[in-house]
């Protein structure tokens, strides 16, 4: 009898509200499932498990993307709204549900700045013109997370990443306020000029990729960037030129010097260094440093 009244308690058509919370506690539990993903420095090495949230909104860089959250935000938004159709219509009101061309631009842009943002900064680090922070593991932190959606790599506030943010949780903020406790079983018209301000803010976001570019020195890679103890590594600086009889010198952790050869072309500098076997394993700042006093920034190895 208990099967039987359980399986007519759940079948029987959901109010409103009632599919709106079956529809929630779908996509947060969807949004909660647990990963193993890589922990950031100073976490130690190997994995930890994460939302899967926290996957999805996480760059290379181990940073919050401002593109790829939007994206997420807005798939997860227009799932909960199509659920809540499903379940209090029993699947009928999605039968002839029109996806607007509105939430055609909203769900595809930020998905396409993504992509072309990606695009753009991986051809600029490829060519030496910009510097990324090294590789690192997920962010989980909401806190940090958050802040990252709108500062840059150095973690400074910037403007276009605030703005084209800040336009997308207007209209997200806007979506909810209209669909909750409201039955008109479709999704709500939005305000064109709210949807053209996030349009406007997007392409002013790649294009600041697009005109992205460090003038200082930076170190764009290290090969391998998890070596052992006593093994060479090879490290490739950009913007940073040196003349014939100059010497430079790699710097383990701000404190410990290791003589270096080098090769270039042009601004591009190839630096080899043989690290100490006693080296510890774990994770070390690397900086290259010239006879003349010019340093690049740190990036991080973690020895094995």
């Amino acid at each position: 009898m208990l099967v039987a009244t359980s399986h007519v308690w759940f079948w029987q058509t959901p109010s409103w509200n009632w599919a709106e919370l079956w529809a929630l506690v779908v996509v947060v539990g969807v949004a909660a499932i647990r990963f193993s993903v890589p922990k950031k420095a100073g976490e130690g090495t190997g994995n930890k498990t994460a939302p899967l949230f926290f996957g999805l909104v996480n760059g290379r860089d181990g940073r919050w993307s401002t593109s790829k959250t939007s994206a997420v935000l807005w798939t997860w938004s227009v799932w909960f709204a199509f659920i809540t159709i499903l379940l209090h219509t029993d699947g009928k009101g999605v039968e002839h549900q029109i996806l607007k061309q509105q939430y055609l631009v909203l769900m595809g842009m930020p998905v396409a700045a993504a992509v072309v943002a990606k695009g753009i900064t991986q051809n600029k680090v490829d060519s030496g013109k910009i510097k990324t922070k090294a590789p690192d593991g997920v962010e989980t932190n909401p806190v940090q997370g958050v802040a990252q959606l709108v500062t840059n790599d150095m973690g400074q506030p910037d403007l276009l990443d605030f703005q084209y943010f800040g336009f997308n949780l207007i209209l997200l903020l806007y979506f909810f306020t209209r669909f909750l406790g409201h039955q008109d079983l479709g999704l709500p018209n939005l305000p064109d000029s709210l949807v053209a301000l996030s349009g406007v803010s997007a392409a002013g976001y790649l294009g600041k990729k697009g005109l992205q570019q460090d003038t200082e020195p930076a170190i764009v890679s290290i090969i391998p960037d998890n070596p052992a103890a006593g093994t060479a590594i090879k490290i490739r600086c950009v913007k940073l030129t040196l003349e014939d009889g100059e010497s430079v010198t790699v710097e383990l952790d701000g404190t410990r010097q290791l003589t270096a050869t080098w090769s270039s072309a042009g601004s591009d500098l190839t630096v080899d260094v043989d690290l100490p076997k006693d080296l510890e394993p774990k994770a070390h700042r690397v900086r290259v440093t010239t006879s003349r006093g010019v340093r690049t920034n740190e990036r991080t190895i973690t020895v094995v």
